[in-house]
């Protein structure tokens, strides 16, 4: 699925594929002429499809968070961006809420190595 395993995740470089491809995508529509909603969706569906199942693996750096952030601001303009770093504590404290209680799953003994 594009997970990068045994990655060292406190190097930039590791995020640098995400940061570019968010880029290119949102690049594409800065001069297009698109209200702000549509601008919105935009945001979001570049978010949901491009780097939430990153963000819910991975705590991501603060640097390659204000990048993506100062991206997605550029076609906003105006109005609020969702913040990322909250949004990827949740989605890992999700993770760590269900390894407490599906202890038994398949998928919690492969991570585990039992």
């Amino acid at each position: 699925l594009g997970l990068p395993i045994g990655a060292n995740l406190r190097k930039k470089d590791m995020w640098k594929s995400i940061v570019e491809l968010v880029r290119n995508r949102l690049i594409f529509w800065e001069g297009k002429h698109i209200s702000t909603c549509g601008r919105v969706f935009l945001i979001k569906l570049v978010l949901s499809y491009l780097f939430i199942y990153f963000l819910s693996f991975f705590q991501a750096l603060k640097d390659i968070i204000s990048k993506l952030e100062s991206l997605f601001k550029i076609l906003l303009w105006v109005g609020n961006v969702e913040k990322i770093k909250a949004f990827n504590l949740a989605l890992l404290e999700k993770w760590h809420w269900r390894m407490k209680i599906e202890r038994k799953e398949l998928w919690y003994r492969v991570l585990r190595g039992k």
